[in-house]
């Protein structure tokens, strides 16, 4: 028998394209018993199955508003030893990609990762003195902005890895000559509406499903939450393992004022 298949295998993936659609910081209950700062990636996979990538921050870190960090010290800069810090490294590698980081207002600002799409692969690493090599995800490549028409939005020619299309689009067949003269249409006599953003739409959808209706799943869950966490920094932590709640930007708002959801469960209880 082949040595290989005696090889154990982690779980976990090591070899994806990464869409980024939403980044935002907050909390995992599930991640260092919900006390650690993290930058939350949501986005799909090359079969556009959805994926999240969480990156810890480091200490004392904290969000005003899930979109900005903040650090007491008032300091800038991500410690190069947190899982953030060895996601910049690796960006730092890859030009194209760091030529537009320089130029963005900054790793304490979520948003500068939303829309790109990125080639990440595992490597072993050792995250703190003493402990065991693991594998980490990073990214290797960069293939370009989402919103770029020159992105191929399905499976590319690499194994089924999307990639950045490089050859033009076939020319449509000619059309053919119409029989009757063609009538240009009126000129609209009302401003054309301009569609909502696509964090709009996702807000929108997310509130027509009833996320947090009065009789919703969710709004009984992080009601209960909020009455009997300790704190308001607990009662986050608990509320992003709650599933919807870390892809609605909205919701994160309010769960993170300490004067909104949390405070008015509390109150009403």
């Amino acid at each position: 028998m082949p040595t290989e298949d005696w090889e154990l295998s982690s779980g976990l993936r090591d070899d994806l394209i990464f869409d980024i659609h939403l980044a935002t910081f907050g909390y995992r209950a599930n991640y260092n018993n919900g006390a650690s700062m993290l930058l939350i990636l949501a986005g799909t996979d090359e079969a556009t199955e959805p994926f999240e990538h969480i990156l810890s921050i480091g200490a004392d870190w904290f969000s005003p508003d899930s979109r900005h960090i903040q650090h007491p010290s008032g300091k800038n800069k991500i410690n190069q030893q947190s899982r953030y810090g060895r996601w910049i490294r690796a960006c730092q590698k890859i030009e194209p990609l760091w030529s537009y980081l320089i130029n963005s207002p900054g790793p304490t600002d979520a948003s500068i990762w939303e829309n790109l799409r990125l080639h990440l692969t595992a490597t072993e690493q050792v995250l703190f003195r003493g402990a065991e090599p693991r594998q980490v995800l990073e990214p290797v490549e960069f293939l370009g902005f989402l919103n770029d028409p020159s992105i191929a939005t399905g499976p590319g020619p690499t194994g089924g890895l999307s990639s950045v299309a490089s050859q033009p689009s076939p020319l449509p067949p000619p059309l053919q000559p119409s029989l009757q003269p063609v009538t240009p249409p009126p000129a609209p006599s009302q401003p054309v509406a301009v569609g909502p953003t696509p964090e709009q739409m996702l807000a929108n959808a997310q509130a027509a499903a009833g996320l947090i209706a009065p009789d919703s799943p969710t709004h009984i869950a992080l009601t209960a939450m909020a009455r009997n966490a300790p704190d308001h920094n607990t009662f986050v932590g608990q509320a992003f393992a709650v599933q919807g709640v870390s892809t609605d930007p909205e919701l994160i708002k309010r769960l993170m004022d300490p004067n909104d959801y949390f405070l008015k469960a509390r109150t009403n209880a």
